[in-house]
């Protein structure tokens, strides 16, 4: 069973779809958008954890990549 703010998140969300596929833009519609609507649909408003200490030298080049660019 989806929350009340669940609901009041799709909203806007369904919206954009409906103008999108009104407006002929099918294919922007039916990407990630529609993958994001259908995740939400299923999963609800949910953050899980995320443990940044794993992959640590992944993390590391990221970050210095970032430093170098900035």
């Amino acid at each position: 069973m989806l929350s009340a703010s669940t609901f009041r998140f799709l909203e806007p969300l369904e919206l954009c779809y409906r103008s999108l596929c009104a407006c002929g833009d099918r294919v922007m519609a039916d990407g990630s958008l529609l993958d994001f609507l259908r995740q939400v649909s299923t999963f609800g408003l949910s953050l899980v954890k995320l443990d940044i200490r794993q992959e640590s030298e992944c993390h590391t080049d990221v970050l210095d990549a970032i430093t170098q660019h900035l």
